[in-house]
């Protein structure tokens, strides 16, 4: 029987926020649909922790928003499930502050106790008093129309500068194109703005002591961090790596990068062709960024010379980690204390295997390169191997501990991941690189980089497509249209309907495609061209669907249309709609269910051989 319980994440981790003046630190931890605080010493430092059940809305991991503590540690304010702003003291009931059902996230003002809190991601408000019945004023898009044109998020506030600063997008575009940061004042007069077209800003995050505000920018297409001294400096860059620092977002909260305690240091992740490491990098002295750990480091908060993050990694699981930062240290030198783990403790790190890195120049007459990734098997003998193609379309599998694929090694699989054009960690030159092509840029980037690995021998035969949504497609199409020896695709949450998706999809994507694909009006046979549901007749090998009945950017009814013209067809094709899913899977038993089909599908469906004879059950 083949087990995966020991690879599932018990907890997703968000949220990671210090209570300076206490001496601790939190997290959220959330578990299926039960979330937690847990608080720990910093004087401590153990796996010993003091948990109170909250109940905190769902965030994607390693982001922050839900929850905050005052400036004095003596209360937090968190976001519930039901969109209102609670108040949390240890020892008393938890009040509703702020009953509104639409509060997103909620962050302190630096300096003092007053909360800022947006509201639907389109609005600020300005909580004077943490105390009940109290009341907040608007201070940002009041008296907006019923359909905003805009998003907000990533809110921060300085009493020095007497501002707060947050992150403004249209919805005619998406952040990572074109995004601003506006500064207003407590009236909600807008007195300043970082703007520029086709450029990204993102996470304003004002340094402890009020003075500077540090950000993200493309301005140079890598994502680089600038800071400001004042609301009237011109912001000066401080990382001049060719590497991405921080990535572009799809939801809210992201937290690449944080200030030192001193505010003389900002520690922040840098993408290396999906790898990463930590930075240590000074606002004032003009030297080299120091490494501090490998692997992806979210939400880092500095307290009393110990940086504490959300670490993971090919070979970490991901887990809550102390990390002195002794001056003059090498990263090996650095002392690294596990406190908190997100899944069993029962995984053999011996079994896991870090990725190669493969460079494919797949065309030679433009020069364009892609990178491969290929988690190789940890058995002894390799079955096939799985391309696993990540959504977006401007995602990445970066290296951090993915359970699933860990699982699939451990059964004999290798895993590849490949970085078409479209996908972020390289610059915004090359997500914009897909502009117009998606559904056959990144199709074609795909089917030359597995040629190109076959012809090199990198990769074992046979080959699984795997992918989730824009991903999804792109498995659909390389099966469809490419000669490769595919023995199966696994498609979740997939996109098989452009048209449809154009009208039915969220308001965060709904003019997405008129970027990555065309206007849906002038160019429909573009969409219906590029729509594997419209190319049923043409695909070549078997296909698991699989889909939450509740995915409110890809309609469950889509893909069951899918499945039905497959079928009509005599294309062997397997369905399976999971109850109270949506795009992407959360619940444990969903989990397990999506891998024993899985595991099925490949060997009793695709073919693979079963070199341990192990019973096609799945714990």
């Amino acid at each position: 029987m083949y087990d995966i319980s020991s690879f599932i994440p018990r907890a997703t981790l968000t949220d990671l926020v210090p209570r300076s003046t206490k001496g601790q630190f939190s997290v959220v931890a959330k578990e299926n649909n039960q979330s937690e605080l847990l608080i720990f010493d910093i004087g401590v430092l153990s796996q010993d922790y003091l948990a109170y059940p909250l109940d905190i809305a769902r965030r994607y991991q390693g982001t922050i928003g839900g929850f905050q503590w005052s400036l004095n540690g003596d209360f937090g304010l968190y976001v519930d499930t039901s969109g209102d702003l609670r108040r949390f003291e240890e020892g008393k009931e938890q009040e509703i502050i702020l009953r509104s059902g639409e509060v997103t996230s909620i962050s302190r003002v630096v300096d003092s106790n007053q909360f800022i809190a947006t509201l639907d991601n389109r609005r600020l408000a300005l909580l004077h008093s943490s105390e009940p019945g109290h009341g907040y004023r608007v201070i940002f898009g009041g008296g907006r129309p019923a359909n905003p044109d805009h998003f907000i998020g990533d809110e921060t506030s300085s009493s020095s500068w007497g501002v707060t600063a947050f992150r403004h997008w249209y919805d005619t575009t998406m952040p990572w194109y074109e995004s601003r940061i506006i500064f207003v004042n407590d009236q909600g007069e807008v007195i300043g703005m970082l703007d520029r077209p086709n450029t990204l800003y993102s996470q304003p995050r004002f340094s402890p002591d009020g003075k500077r505000l540090a950000f993200i920018s493309s301005a140079t297409s890598r994502l680089s961090i600038y800071l400001m001294d004042s609301p009237s400096a011109t912001p000066r860059r401080i990382t001049w790596s060719d590497h991405d620092y921080g990535d572009v977002d799809l939801g809210f909260g992201q937290a690449s990068f944080s200030w030192s305690q001193d505010s003389r240091y900002i520690y922040a992740s840098r993408n290396e062709n999906g790898f990463a490491r930590l930075m240590e990098i000074s606002i004032d002295e003009e030297k080299e960024p120091r490494e501090i750990a490998k692997g992806f480091l979210d939400s880092p908060i500095h307290l009393e010379n110990t940086l504490i993050s959300i670490r993971s990694g090919a070979k970490t699981p991901t887990q809550v980690v102390a990390i002195e930062t002794t001056k003059g240290a090498s990263p090996d030198e650095l002392k690294k204390i596990p406190l908190f783990f997100a899944h069993s403790r029962d995984i053999q790190k011996s079994k896991l295997t870090e990725p190669e890195l493969h460079i494919l120049q797949v065309k030679e007459t433009d020069q364009l390169v892609i990178n491969a990734r290929i988690t190789r098997s940890s058995t002894a003998n390799t079955i096939g191997t799985i391309v696993a193609l990540h959504g977006g379309p401007i995602g990445q599998h970066h290296v951090r501990f993915d359970f699933r694929h860990a699982f699939y090694n451990s059964i004999g699989f290798d895993v590849v991941t490949l970085d078409p054009r479209g996908t972020s960690g390289y610059g915004i030159d090359f997500i914009k690189a897909l502009n117009d092509g998606f559904g056959d840029f990144d199709v074609d980037d795909v089917t030359m980089g597995i040629t190109k690995l076959i012809e090199t021998n990198k990769i074992s035969l046979p080959i699984a497509l795997m992918g989730g949504s824009a991903g999804g497609l792109v498995a659909l199409r390389v099966a469809t249209v490419a000669n490769l020896p595919i023995k199966g695709v696994i498609a979740l949450y997939p996109v098989v309907d452009l048209t449809a998706l154009s009208k039915t999809t969220h308001r965060f994507e709904r003019n997405f495609l008129n970027i990555i694909v065309g206007d849906p009006i002038k160019d429909k046979e573009i969409y219906l061209k590029r729509s594997p549901i419209n190319e049923t007749k043409e695909l070549k090998v078997p296909v698991l669907l699989l889909q939450g009945d509740q995915d409110s950017v890809v309609d469950a009814d889509t893909t069951t249309e899918y499945a039905k013209r497959l079928r009509m067809h005599n294309k062997n094709t397997s369905l399976c709609i999971f109850t109270g899913e949506g795009h992407g899977f959360n619940q444990e038993t969903t989990i397990k269910n999506e891998t024993k089909e899985i595991v099925n599908f490949l060997f009793e469906q695709c073919g693979f051989s079963n070199p341990m004879d192990h019973d096609l059950n799945v714990n």
